[in-house]
């Protein structure tokens, strides 16, 4: 067991993602290490209320057999504000309102791990719809970890479904892309190429989409339905300094104003970058919430993509209405693995091969060379 919250019912564990050091050239081979956040509720006068959700990281160095204390990773930085907005114990940088840790592991033992965190305002204490990828490492097995250096920006300007404009399928105060009612989260994912080093992190987000109406009635303005366009699109940007600094932020899906979300990415050791998200290009799917899996690779660090389309037939949209006990959820977890010339995905889908054509969700997996 990495951790329980069963002594403090006041902390929730959610998102947890695993990496292992499998390299002979590095000192902590066959270390495993898992990141992912904790929500604290023991906040405000009840001793029931929010008080963040930072990044924590745990390690085995006996195979899984036992691990590390939780240890706080999502460190302090000045691009991270209101820290303490709940918490008056906090220092107002640190780097706290966190989801979504992603980590993997160099050759030399470097362990990296990418987060999407949304304190991020100056003048606003919630902040005002841009949020940041950030990134941290580890050089000695996890002990001792840097401070967070900024990745890129993230325009989570989707529209949320709240009450008087509910969105079909999206759970209350969810952010959601209709006709679907699953769930956005603009969290990133992180590949490296073990040959050079190099990184790069993709996300998703709402730059581009939009303008959508605003509902006032929450404490700040957030986006609601009718928006002009849904043209959500995936992102990425490169490193080639171990993480240091970052390229400019580049759009894989330019094309149209349809939605492309949930992505995930890797480098190849051919130094091709990889990755698949759900799209809703094909066909009528803007318009009626079906998907497909497309898979996108760059040989120029993003400055250019080429596009297959994964998916032999588009996947319906799966509602509360054809299945109330599916509905709202759909991609959180797919992933993707370049190993060669051959990239691996794994995704959910909504086919409804074990109910007879009605809309439910299945795990599909496929190899494509690159």
């Amino acid at each position: 067991m990495v951790r329980t919250n069963f002594d403090n019912p006041a902390l929730s564990d959610d998102k947890p993602l695993i990496a292992a050091d499998s390299f002979t050239s590095s000192p902590f081979r066959d270390n495993v290490y898992v990141t992912w956040t904790i929500f604290d509720f023991s906040c405000g006068a009840s001793g029931t209320d929010f008080c963040d959700s930072p990044i924590f990281f745990s390690r085995s160095t006996d195979g899984g057999v036992t691990w590390s204390d939780a240890l706080e990773i999502s460190g302090n930085s000045p691009a991270c504000n209101f820290a303490n907005l709940f918490d008056p114990t906090r220092d107002p940088h640190d780097c706290n309102f966190d989801q979504g840790s992603h980590p993997i592991v160099g050759p030399d033992g470097t362990i990296y791990v990418v987060f999407n965190n949304t304190n991020t305002s100056s003048t606003a204490p919630i902040g005002d719809g841009v949020a940041q990828q950030l990134i941290v490492k580890s050089t000695d097995g996890g002990l001792t970890w840097t401070q967070p250096v900024k990745v890129g920006d993230d325009f989570a300007g989707q529209p949320f479904s709240l009450p008087g404009n509910e969105i079909d399928s999206c759970d209350l105060f969810r952010q959601c892309l209709p006709p679907n009612g699953y769930r956005l989260g603009d969290f990133p994912s992180i590949g490296i190429d073990n040959n050079t080093g190099k990184l790069a992190v993709f996300w998703s987000d709402f730059r581009n989409g939009g303008p959508c109406a605003v509902n006032n009635d929450f404490g700040a303005p957030l986006p609601v339905e009718p928006c002009a366009n849904h043209n959500n699109d995936v992102f990425v940007s490169v490193s080639t300094d171990g993480g240091a600094t970052w390229g400019p932020t580049r759009d894989v899906t330019p094309q149209g104003t349809a939605a492309q979300w949930q992505n995930w990415g890797d480098v190849g050791e051919n130094g091709k970058l990889y990755v698949a998200y759900y799209d809703r290009q094909y066909g009528g799917c803007e318009s009626t919430g079906c998907n497909d899996i497309t898979l996108a690779t760059s040989k120029n660090n993003g400055a250019s993509w080429s596009y297959q389309r994964i998916t032999t037939s588009s996947m319906p949209n799966l509602t509360c209405a054809n299945n109330p006990f599916q509905c709202g959820f759909l991609g959180d977890y797919m992933s993707i693995q370049a190993v060669g010339e051959q990239v691996h995905l794994v995704w959910g889908d909504t086919r409804g091969r074990e109910l007879g054509g009605v809309p439910e969700e299945d795990i599909y997996y496929t190899k494509v060379r690159s």
